[in-house]
């Protein structure tokens, strides 16, 4: 148990000191750390969630992810972390339906499709776990910059430490925010409904875009 406190101090130290690094937004803007653009997740590889279904970069289309990693058998972050999230699900009301977390595991040994999906179950259908292959959870790791690192332990068994942050993608996929998993609900609230009032101001532009083009053609027609 004490390494397993020491392993999630590292954990939170290592968080901290990656946020510190990266650039804050306006507070108008956002209230957790804006990193648009600055290549978190752009290489999101194949995963299979844990209903055993095929999961790619299109499948965070269309709605807000927000995308942690973690493990079933970490013994306080990863529960503190989903249950602020599910906090989170709560605040946001109706507006839940259009975001998704997604739980990546870096124990892909012993988080199986059915180990996620019994780990899943409390929190709600908003929450999804996705494992794979070794290669491919290690390629996931790297391209959100995210540490992790298996620790054995005395009885033969092991641990992992990992970052404890979590990231916000728009419905684009795009990577906009980073955030503690500890964060205020209150804060990441505001920023993923902000984030969903972007889109829907975007879409709402697409829309009369194509209105006025299809006039367009009609009246010259």
């Amino acid at each position: 148990m004490t390494w397993q406190r020491s392993s999630s101090w590292s954990a939170i130290f290592l968080a901290i000191a990656v946020l510190s690094a990266a650039p804050a937004a306006p507070a108008s803007e956002f209230r957790t750390s804006d990193v648009t653009g600055k290549g978190y997740g752009d290489a999101i590889p194949t995963l299979v969630d844990q209903d055993r279904r095929i999961r790619t970069r299109e499948d965070f289309k269309g709605h807000v992810s927000v995308v942690l990693f973690g493990f079933t058998h970490c013994p306080d972050l990863c529960p503190t972390a989903l249950s602020n999230l599910a906090v989170v699900l709560d605040q946001l009301g109706d507006e839940r339906d259009h975001v998704q977390v997604d739980f990546i595991t870096v124990d892909p040994e012993r988080d199986t499709p059915e180990v996620l999906h019994d780990y899943l179950s409390g929190f709600g259908p908003n929450f999804v776990g996705l494992t794979g292959e070794s290669m491919s959870i290690r390629k996931a790791a790297k391209s959100f910059k995210v540490f992790y690192q298996k620790k054995p332990l005395p009885d033969g068994d092991y641990t992992i430490d990992h970052s404890v942050l979590i990231y916000i993608l728009d419905p684009q996929a795009r990577v906009r925010l980073m955030s503690l998993a500890t964060r205020r609900p209150e804060d990441i609230v505001h920023d993923i409904r902000r984030l969903l009032h972007d889109n829907s101001h975007d879409r709402g532009q697409q829309e009369t875009s194509q209105h006025e083009n299809t006039r367009g053609s009609v009246g010259g027609s």
